[in-house]
């Protein structure tokens, strides 16, 4: 088992978080369990292999190649299709770019709190789990703005609709260990002040 977790490619492996998230891999190997529980190991690896997706995208956003902004035709093309009130596709536009200034440049112009009271909401549920994806992911910059954002997300989706019900556990909990992260690094190990 060693072997396969030495081999999985993991772009954070020298972070934190990926060190950690090796450590709770090699926990659950060590635990002496192992025809009871190959389901949930198997579980963990499909999710270390989505939370290695998940951080490499943080990786690549704090890379500074990818600090100088969305160009100037992106920006654009979104102003047009807010005005137009198209927020589905601009938003999909956004959170389909591999720059996460992008998602809050969109989140600021518009009243993201307003969008996700309405009735219909013009954001489906896929949206809005990949929105909620793309805050945590950038939280260290404009944090408290972005946790008012990650929080009108989360009350505006709807756990039981079958779009996102398969991914919606894994997410969340993805989403909840990167924000626990933020703040065990920026409040040392008083973690247990802060409620998430």
């Amino acid at each position: 088992m060693e072997t396969v977790l030495e081999s999985i490619s993991v772009p954070c492996r020298n972070t934190k978080v990926g060190n950690s998230v090796t450590s709770v891999a090699q926990q659950r190997f060590d635990s002496g369990n192992f025809q009871s529980d190959v389901n949930n190991l198997r579980e963990s690896i499909l999710a270390l292999g989505t939370m290695v997706t998940l951080f490499g995208k943080c990786v690549q956003w704090q890379c500074p190649l990818f600090q100088h902004g969305a160009p100037m035709d992106t920006k654009t093309e979104l102003s047009r299709l807010i005005s137009k009130c198209k927020y589905e596709e601009s938003f999909t536009l956004a959170l389909d770019r591999v720059d996460a200034s992008i998602v809050s440049w969109l989140c600021s112009q518009v009243d993201l709190h307003g969008l996700l009271v309405m009735n219909p909401r013009p954001l489906s549920q896929g949206v809005l789990l990949s929105l909620l994806q793309h805050l945590a992911c950038d939280i260290s910059k404009d944090t408290t703005r972005k946790l008012a954002w990650i929080n009108d997300v989360v009350v505006a989706i709807r756990p039981s609709d079958k779009m996102i019900a398969v991914h919606i556990r894994q997410i969340f909990e993805q989403v909840y260990d990167i924000l626990k992260l933020h703040f065990y690094n920026a409040l040392g190990s008083d973690v247990s002040a802060t409620r998430l």
